[in-house]
């Protein structure tokens, strides 16, 4: 009789107990409606309106102006420096940014673009690469932002 009051004991103690877990609110993903989805393409279409400007100008500032903060908080400057070098020798000048499409998953978007680079070799030929490049907007705790963007190398 006493193991059983003091096996209850214990699992009504442990049943009490909150975890760390519980305390810290879970951000909350909603779907898009249709007025959000809209915002979402308008705020990805900024990201890439701004991305190829600084791809153009070689600087970072009008980037810097739309990056979300989970991507402000890092060594953007240095990373932007290093990604312009290596689009300068392997795709070569920003021709042109066109839109291809959404892909929708509930409660995120990915949009994707075709950005065309221009390249000429030193013998005066110049080759066209089109590479992928895509923007994923979620809805998360009630506002609609970027969590990821880059190219699609695949």
């Amino acid at each position: 009789m006493k193991l059983a009051v003091l096996l209850l004991a214990c699992v009504l103690a442990v049943a009490g107990c909150k975890s760390k877990d519980a305390e810290t609110p879970q951000p909350v993903m909603s779907d898009f409606t249709t007025a959000s989805r809209g915002e979402a393409r308008r705020i990805a279409q900024d990201y890439i309106d701004r991305l190829a400007e600084s791809i153009r100008t070689g600087k970072i500032d009008s980037l810097q102006e739309v990056l979300p903060k989970n991507m402000a908080k890092r060594d953007n400057r240095a990373k932007f420096k290093e990604m312009m070098s290596w689009i300068d020798d392997k795709l070569g000048k920003l021709e042109d940014c066109k839109y291809l499409d959404e892909f929708r998953q509930g409660a995120s978007s990915d949009f994707y673009w075709k950005l065309t680079f221009c390249k000429e070799s030193p013998d005066g030929t110049k080759s066209v690469n089109d590479v992928p490049y895509s923007v994923r907007v979620v809805h998360l705790d009630g506002k609609i932002q970027i969590v990821r963007a880059g190219f699609d190398f695949r």
